[in-house]
């Protein structure tokens, strides 16, 4: 499922000041952990909070200094285990991969003029080969729909998904003469 930031993604990154929500996804089954990977990043604020933010001693400063940031959460609601610090900038982050089969991303916009613009992907998957998982070179499982697909996303992080040889024996887009369909041979 590819997700961007809000429905003028790629060509304007303003949005709302004080924009607190999030999106958590589910697994396809019980037994699949959920992958997000950023194709695209950029979340920061021109100016910090006018706000002073009070750090206790012994706490890490904020590193999206007080601005806007994307936080993942190993769980379906904000009560769950954050996954990592918060994430700012315009590098585009590594993927996050959840423990369970729910993963929540939150998006928060602090600060004056914030810019938020990002593209990313959640997939499903499993660790070890599984019936009937498509078997990625680094050892994950993920369904067998996402393989070869249309929007080309490695889903499985190591690019085996939408490859040209085995094991998904891929067609490239520009390869088929024949009107386009991409799949498999």
């Amino acid at each position: 499922m590819i997700i961007n930031s809000h429905s003028d993604s790629r060509k304007y990154y303003f949005v709302s000041m004080d924009t607190d929500c999030r999106l958590t996804m589910q697994a396809a089954s019980l037994k699949d952990k959920v992958q997000f990977q950023f194709r695209f990043f950029l979340v920061y604020s021109l100016l910090p909070s006018s706000q002073e933010t009070t750090r206790s001693p012994g706490t890490h400063s904020d590193p999206c200094n007080a601005g806007s940031y994307v936080q993942f959460y190993d769980g379906k609601d904000l009560y769950s285990e954050p996954l990592g610090l918060p994430l700012c900038g315009k590098t585009i982050p590594r993927p996050v991969l959840s423990t369970g089969n729910y993963l929540t991303l939150r998006l928060v916009t602090r600060g004056q003029q914030p810019r938020v613009d990002f593209v990313g992907d959640f997939t499903s998957f499993r660790i070890g080969k599984s019936e009937p998982y498509f078997s990625c070179h680094n050892g994950k499982c993920i369904p067998s729909s996402l393989v070869c697909d249309e929007q080309n996303i490695d889903n499985c992080g190591d690019g085996s998904d939408q490859a040209t040889g085995p094991p998904a024996n891929c067609v490239s887009v520009s390869m088929d003469r024949r009107g386009g369909d991409q799949g498999k041979e």
